[in-house]
């Protein structure tokens, strides 16, 4: 049998013999790089034509600019470049050494005559450095609401000495909203946080170390923080340090915090309080002093030689440890409940309620015992 020949359409219509696919394919591709290759050289004549070269012959008279001068145009570029910059500082930061922050450093507010740095509006400030006490001089005094100083891990440093009577480091009076985290006071002499009548204080993250403040002439105890009603006090230290820890109002919150190695009365708080999660050991004082209707729960006294908690009506401690040390456990008036707590070689009462008190499920072992007032319930404890 003869072979079959290929037979492809030429331009005019008519087959072609003896020529392959491929072949036509080729020549195809041929023809289409042929056209593109004159469109390319179309378009560049094009651009030739609107590119050429002005009159060979100008008008007479001085040669004079006919666009922008590079002058105007840095003016425009610099002028606009200004304006930028500004409203992005504006946005970003509220002074110059704040630039990247959109927080104002503490540093860079203005002093009076009480205070190094008064804070006088609400917003948000840090320390971009260590503070060294100036003594008889406030450090930061806080006259607005709602302010929020984060210490970003630098440290209040104390003089050592603090003249007499010491020096406030934080003061604020009858405000709200102040927040303070992420610092530490070492060895500040007077007052750390002095926000008395501030309600709504949240202070976190934050160690006081070897700070003393002491007793003023008319023999008030002095405070290392002190602050109004629902303050929130947790993931605090307080080691080493002399005078009352903590003094707070109604509904405060102490948590996660420890006290250690401390000389005065450790926590005061009013009504409606709730402590948990706390550590205290060797405290030379009462550890935790409350009023009504509040709430202990969770928290450990080590070698303390004083009593360990003493409240009034209406108080739960439940879930607590007392072991060694001076003095009696806990102690609460009437109508409150102690519960499922241990209280281990002290010597005076563990437990002593008021009347109409429930005392369930508790330990007690090389103490005094339990007392309890009149209609109280006493089950499940085991004494020796």
């Amino acid at each position: 049998m003869e072979p079959i020949q290929n037979e492809i359409a030429g331009p005019t219509g008519q087959l072609s013999q003896g020529k392959t696919p491929r072949q036509g394919r080729e020549r195809r591709s041929l023809r289409r790089r042929a056209l593109l290759a004159a469109a390319g050289v179309a378009g560049f004549t094009a651009l030739t034509r609107l590119a050429r070269a002005g009159d060979l012959k100008p008008p007479p008279g001085p040669i004079t600019p006919t666009g922008t001068s590079l002058s105007e145009m840095q003016q425009k570029l610099g002028s606009s470049i200004d304006t930028g910059f500004t409203a992005l500082d504006t946005k970003v930061a509220f002074t110059p050494k704040g630039i990247s922050e959109p927080r104002t450093p503490l540093t860079s507010l203005p002093s009076s005559t009480e205070a190094q740095f008064v804070v006088t509006q609400p917003g948000a400030y840090y320390l971009s450095s260590n503070v060294v006490q100036v003594p008889g001089k406030i450090t930061v005094d806080i006259q607005a609401d709602h302010v929020d100083i984060d210490g970003q891990g630098f440290v209040f440093l104390g003089d050592g000495g603090g003249g007499s009577g010491g020096s406030i480091c934080v003061r604020a009076s009858a405000r709200q909203a102040i927040e303070i985290y992420d610092c530490a006071f070492k060895g500040w002499q007077g007052p750390c946080c002095d926000l008395d009548g501030c309600d709504d204080v949240h202070i976190s993250d934050v160690l006081f170390q070897g700070c003393v403040s002491s007793s003023d002439p008319a023999g008030t105890q002095g405070s290392v923080v002190r602050c109004g009603d629902r303050a929130c006090l947790e993931d605090v230290v307080f080691s080493s340090c002399v005078g009352r820890a903590v003094e707070c109002r109604a509904m405060c919150l102490f948590s996660d915090a420890q006290v250690l190695d401390h000389h005065g009365e450790a926590v005061r708080c009013a009504d409606g309080a709730c402590i948990e999660e706390s550590r205290f050991l060797r405290i030379e004082g009462e550890a935790i002093t409350m009023g009504s209707s509040c709430t202990v729960t969770e928290c450990e006294f080590r070698q303390c030689n004083g009593l360990a908690i003493s409240g009034v009506s209406g108080c739960v401690i439940e879930c607590c440890e007392c072991v060694g040390g001076k003095g009696g456990g806990f102690r609460c008036l009437d109508g409150s409940c102690v519960e499922d707590c241990t209280v281990l070689n002290r010597d005076a009462l563990a437990i002593e309620c008021g009347s109409r008190s429930s005392v369930t499920g508790n330990q007690v072992l090389l103490c005094w015992g339990i007392s309890c007032g009149a209609e109280s319930v006493r089950a499940w404890c085991s004494t020796c």
